[in-house]
């Protein structure tokens, strides 16, 4: 990594002199977005061009440059000291591309940063996308003993009122209620054999045609939630009921597996490292949300707690972690991606027509930027899983089990709202893995011709958590900028408190 000492300080001419606007305007901008250590390196070049100029107005009139005259001398991009900030290593100091994916992670850095998080912060905050129908008040069948419950304030769930949801929704699932009594919050919560048909064809119930997502029981209670107005962030759940809970999902015999494969036993199938990653992805999501948006008891404030985040994301041991969470984006930008033209097409019908307008045009937006297209078309390359070998059935079947006891486990969380942000993004996971491997389930059932659904609940999902996603990313981004700046200062002031020998 170049270092001020080794870049030659450029030597003046009288060609060169002639040049002296563009190359100040190149080197401020430059110094402008490096580090200290940056503007350091840039200096020789920014101490000539202001002698340049002093020579150059002192001998020639004002006046316009010929276009002879405008030709730039090359500057080869120079990394700055550390490793942010330049064109191939991305802020939290990862190089190269994500492992098992087709984009590297500077560039996502800047494509969530400039272009993707502006129109997903938009698009979810949107009526079709804020309104997410999820069943908070279910048994918990994994822990017999599971009593424990979160009572904070923070933890609870504020459900949608009837007037609230909209309207198209409401009727339609009322149509389809099969003359049953509604519950209290106008949402049908039954799934009866007779009505089955009838309630896939109106996308509110997500486990129905996605082989990733256990059938739910009869009786199940459901209501419909705002996001916006129960964000995900610290709630003060915490303690052996929390870690009982991802205990229990790491214990899933594939997953368990591939995080054994470190000590020396045999390298697990590539689908089982891809539930894994995209587990582990979640739940680094999951925590970045948390670090982001923690409330501080001193000055009673929320905002980033700076030392949880050091902990958690930085050093050697916490790359995996930051590995994954950019890799489990990637794979659900992939999906939405590949369903583009089904995602364009979908009735996002809320009886508001200014907001659904709306609505179209930002999916369009998302899944069709130019920015996207240019520098990361093929995020992931789903045609490398699942070979032609006889077991595949069986490791399939092996995966599905292992996330519908996920999913389960869900079930057991002591507190609503991280209940109900780790089902939605268990579902946006489970949408995703249904929609890049949609061709073998429609092979399995003989419908090799059958054209790919999605329900309702299944694309509000799928969206949110790649909102959520794409927010983790860029809070590592900005709090790894934050901590390095930090680290920075100190080592200066401490050299100046050094005494000179």
């Amino acid at each position: 990594m170049a270092s001020s000492s080794s870049i030659p300080t450029p030597k003046r001419s009288a060609n060169n002199s002639a040049t002296f606007s563009l190359v100040v305007l190149v080197a401020l901008l430059a110094a402008a977005s490096q580090t200290p250590q940056g503007q350091e390196i840039l200096q020789p070049w920014i101490e000539w061009c202001k002698t340049t100029y002093h020579n150059y107005s002192s001998t020639r009139a004002p006046g316009r440059l010929s276009q002879e005259q405008t030709v730039v001398p090359s500057i080869k991009p120079v990394k700055a000291a550390t490793a942010k900030a330049t064109d191939d290593v991305a802020a939290c100091k990862l190089a190269g591309k994500v492992a098992g994916c087709n984009c590297d992670y500077a560039s996502v850095e800047r494509l969530i940063h400039q272009d993707l998080q502006p129109v997903l912060s938009k698009l979810v905050k949107l009526p079709f996308f804020r309104y997410f129908k999820v069943d908070l008040y279910c048994d918990c069948k994994i822990f017999p003993d599971a009593e424990s419950m979160c009572f904070n304030e923070d933890c609870c769930v504020k459900p949608c009122d009837d007037v609230e949801v909209p309207q198209p929704w409401r009727q339609g699932e009322a149509k389809c209620s099969s003359g049953s009594e509604p519950a209290p919050s106008g949402v049908d919560r039954s799934v009866d054999a007779g009505v089955r048909e009838r309630l896939t064809s109106i996308g509110g119930w997500s486990g129905l045609h996605n082989p990733w997502v256990p059938e739910d029981d009869e009786g199940v209670d459901y209501v419909y939630v705002n996001l916006q107005i129960n964000p995900e962030k610290y709630t003060g759940y915490k303690g052996e009921d929390a870690r009982r809970i991802w205990a229990s999902i790491y214990s899933q015999s594939v997953l368990a597996e591939v995080q054994q494969a470190g000590s020396g036993s045999s390298t697990p199938q590539e689908e089982k490292q891809v539930l894994y990653r995209l587990v582990s992805g979640m739940h680094s999501s999951i925590t970045t949300s948390i670090v982001n948006n923690f409330y501080n008891q001193t000055s009673g404030t929320w905002g980033p707690n700076i030392p949880f985040f050091k902990a958690r994301f930085t050093g050697p041991a916490a790359k995996p972690y930051i590995e994954n969470l950019y890799f489990t984006f990637l794979f659900t930008l992939r999906a939405a991606m590949k369903v583009s033209p089904l995602l364009q097409a979908m009735d996002f019908n809320t009886g508001y027509p200014e907001e659904d307008t709306t609505t179209q045009q930002l999916v369009r937006q998302l899944v069709e930027h130019p920015a996207l297209l240019a520098s990361c078309p093929a995020p992931f390359d789903e045609g490398m899983l699942w070979g032609s070998e006889s077991g595949d059935e069986e490791l399939e079947q092996q995966l599905q089990v292992a996330f519908h006891n996920i999913t389960r486990i869900m079930d057991c969380v002591g507190c609503e709202k991280c209940k109900m942000w780790g089902k939605l993004q268990i579902l946006g996971i489970a949408t995703s893995l249904k929609i890049l491997f949609s061709e073998r389930h429609l092979q399995k059932q003989e419908q090799p011709h059958a054209k790919l659904q999605l329900q309702r609940n299944e694309v509000i999902a799928l969206v949110n958590l790649l909102a959520k996603l794409a927010d983790s990313i860029e809070t590592v981004r900005s709090l790894s900028i934050v901590i390095e700046q930090a680290d920075s200062q100190a080592a200066a002031q401490q050299q100046q408190q050094e005494p000179r020998v």
